[in-house]
């Protein structure tokens, strides 16, 4: 029988998960807390990893991450809010014994993540995944670009676009009503983004689901609660939404010039229709 090497007993993995808000987070199976490249990488979180599966050539190496849910560390809101959307991972093979690096096993970005039972599971893509994506554009009737980016070019730090408002009073975490909106007409800011504001800065963020007016004042609901309790007198910053269609284009934004969609193109039922003896056949549109 062969011996076990040494250094096979001082072996651990270490997860480094880099997401796209900034924040950098360290994980490790060893039983203690291993700091690498100034990443502190926190033992007994719960994150196991399931078996790597590598391929040669374009095709796409993945895994996947498993782990329960602790709030100090990896919580569910932020999981539902997105964060760890697309955020780049590093699984590494670490000898704690001689505090350096054994190899780098895999590169890859968070794909799908599933919650339940108070626990997750992230799939982790190879860096080949992203040349697996269908590149160029669809042929649509709505616009294709995201407001406010280069190729929209609407300035949403505008105040007609954006603006701060205050919390009066709390329904639960997903409906508010709110002070500062008489300015802007009803549904102005649906499909935007609500920003929850402490000290001049955002602590988290969330997508805006109706924007209505009623006699008691102005309700806005929320798709997802946030990470950050919601309460009276907190100051929340909206930015208004876009529906993609080139009439709002137009009239809400007058941006229709730089529109990314084709409003004219037929629709289906256009292009599955056939000649009918009871159709009106005058020369006119059909």
């Amino acid at each position: 029988m062969r011996a076990v090497g040494q250094q096979a007993t001082t072996l651990c993995n270490i997860w480094i998960i880099r997401r796209s808000d900034g924040t950098v987070l360290g994980f490790t199976n060893h039983d203690d807390d291993i700091t690498y490249e100034g990443v502190t990488c926190q033992a007994a979180s719960g994150l196991t990893g399931a078996a790597l599966q590598t391929s040669t050539g374009l095709s796409v190496d993945n895994t996947e991450a498993l782990g329960a849910l602790q709030s100090t560390v990896i919580c569910p809101e932020d999981i539902i809010n997105g964060r760890y959307d697309s955020a780049e991972v590093d699984v590494l093979l670490y000898d704690w014994k001689a505090g350096q690096l054994v190899s780098e096993q895999f590169k890859a970005m968070i794909g799908e993540v599933q919650v339940k039972d108070g626990s997750f599971v992230a799939e982790l893509r190879g860096k080949s995944d992203l040349l697996n994506q269908p590149l160029g554009r669809v042929y649509q009737p709505s616009c294709d670009a995201a407001l406010g980016d280069a190729r929209c070019g609407v300035d949403l730090t505008s105040p007609e676009y954006r603006t701060d408002v205050t919390v009066v009073s709390v329904k639960d975490q997903r409906y508010v009503r709110v002070a500062g909106l008489d300015a802007y007409p009803e549904a102005w800011f649906e499909r935007g983004t609500v920003e929850i504001m402490e000290g001049g800065a955002p602590m988290g963020a969330t997508v805006i689901k109706s924007d209505k007016v009623s006699d008691a004042g102005r309700d806005i609901e929320l798709w997802f609660t946030p990470n950050v309790v919601i309460e009276p007198g907190r100051v929340l910053r909206v930015t208004t939404g876009c529906n993609r269609l080139a009439s709002t284009c137009a009239v809400k934004f007058d941006n229709i010039l730089n529109f990314r969609g084709f409003p004219t193109i037929p629709g289906e039922d256009w292009a599955m229709s056939y000649p009918s003896s009871r159709l009106t056949m005058d020369g006119g549109q059909l």
